[in-house]
């Protein structure tokens, strides 16, 4: 058989809106893992002072718009060389920092971080011969001077955790991957994106969430050479609220080669006889072939007439039966001249009229082999460890078969959804 691949029009472009989230716990333990132990370790000649500051409890964050919010609480060590001694303190203190974030088109996320406030948990004291040292002062005076340390590691550790980028070339190019649908005759289909967007994060309840738009087109290939279009690059990122928004359509033409309609049709009327009076036909065989609006039907016969019969009829597809039905059938013009002279009988209108009622290929089974398939890839699929994709499918319906010279093409509706879960940063 001919290797095929068919595009969709443009009007039966498919649409995917998949719900993203990044469970705000992962996110939290991968910013809590890369900044960890010291934070600042220096010591300041000029006022003869050594200062350290620590990370003593996990990192927590919290989403606004356009914003992360972040709490990190530190434990600081102060020393100071005096006259007559060094004097050491201690303190506990939380700071607040705030990342402003933007989405570039080029899938870059933009972070600016600044120190929003900060509250001293444990004040660091020192008495001095009476003399109190004002360690407090000495140690805001630091950790406003070394908070830049601190705002560009969050900044890094931003653009890493959110690596938009990565993820969406992921489920790009496993968009694209060609899925095999009917193995006994090598079909599959291939997606090719055409446009996508993203919507702003928000923060609902222990997820970060977002929604992903893909849009495009399908193919239809039989055999190992389909002829599909290349996969297409990581399109530029386009910005639009989808939130709270789910589902996709999946517009898919599936081929189904007359190959396979010969065996179902033949299994319906395989050894029916068809009489007239003491003449009956045994039906044997069948072999189908489409040239222009109509069909050829071989049948080999035994019986009161052993030998291959050549008839023609319109195919054509019953949407509320769902099912194909060959009309107008009649013998070819070879046929019926050789039968006149040999078994006139045959060319009765009784047998031809039998014979269309058998001649009839429901197509709900082929329906249900590709929504059956479908509902196995996206039911739980795992895109790499801890990224998770999980779909249902909601409805499946046949809008058409178009009937080609060596297959039919079912133009199928899928309606259904998929939620992509984010458990453990890469």
């Amino acid at each position: 058989m001919k290797d095929v691949a068919k595009t969709e029009d443009k009007k039966l472009l498919s649409n995917f809106l998949v719900p993203i989230a990044v469970n705000k716990s992962s996110l939290e333990q991968t910013i809590n893992e890369r900044i960890d132990g010291n934070i600042f370790d220096n010591n300041i000649t000029e006022d003869k002072l050594q200062i350290k500051v620590e990370k003593v409890d996990d990192i927590r964050l919290d989403l606004g718009e356009n914003t992360i919010l972040y709490r990190v609480p530190l434990h600081i060590f102060v020393k100071k060389e005096m006259l007559l001694t060094d004097v050491a303190a201690e303190g506990d203190i939380v700071l607040d920092f705030e990342t402003k974030y933007t989405l570039a088109t080029n899938w870059d996320i933009n972070t600016a971080t600044r120190l929003l406030d900060y509250k001293w948990i444990k004040e660091p004291k020192a008495n001095v011969l009476g003399f109190q040292i004002p360690v407090t002062a000495i140690a805001e005076r630091v950790i406003r001077t070394s908070s830049k340390k601190l705002t560009d590691t969050i900044d890094k550790q931003v653009n890493e955790s959110f690596d938009l980028k990565k993820f969406a070339e992921i489920g790009w190019n496993l968009a694209q991957n060609p899925i095999l649908f009917l193995k006994e005759y090598d079909a599959s289909f291939k997606f090719t994106p055409t446009g996508i967007a993203l919507s702003p994060f928000i923060l609902e309840k222990d997820h970060i969430q977002s929604t992903i738009f893909v849009q495009g087109s399908t193919q239809v290939g039989i055999g190992t050479d389909t002829n599909f279009v290349k996969n297409t690059g990581l399109l530029p990122l386009q910005l639009q609220d989808f939130n709270g928004v789910n589902g996709f359509k999946l517009n898919l033409l599936s081929e189904v080669p007359y190959a396979e309609i010969e065996k179902v049709i033949l299994k319906n009327f395989k050894g029916e006889e068809y009489g007239f009076g003491k003449n009956k036909l045994i039906i044997e065989d069948l072999k189908l072939s489409k040239k222009g609006a109509e069909m050829t039907i071989e049948l080999k016969a035994s019986g009161a007439y052993d030998g291959w019969l050549s008839l023609k009829g319109a195919p054509s597809y019953e949407q509320a039966e769902n099912q194909l039905v060959f009309k107008d059938i009649k013998f070819s013009l070879d046929t019926k001249n050789f039968l006149l002279n040999s078994a006139k009988w045959v060319l009765s209108g009784l047998f031809t009229n039998q014979l269309a009622g058998s001649l009839v290929y429901n197509l709900d089974e082929d329906v249900q082999t590709v929504e059956n398939m479908i509902k196995t890839q996206i039911e739980d699929y795992q895109i790499q460890d801890g990224v998770n994709l999980k779909g249902t499918v909601k409805s499946l319906k046949l809008n058409n078969a178009l009937l080609h010279d060596e297959s039919i093409q079912l133009a199928i509706q899928l309606d259904g959804a998929i939620d992509i879960l984010i458990d453990k940063i890469p």
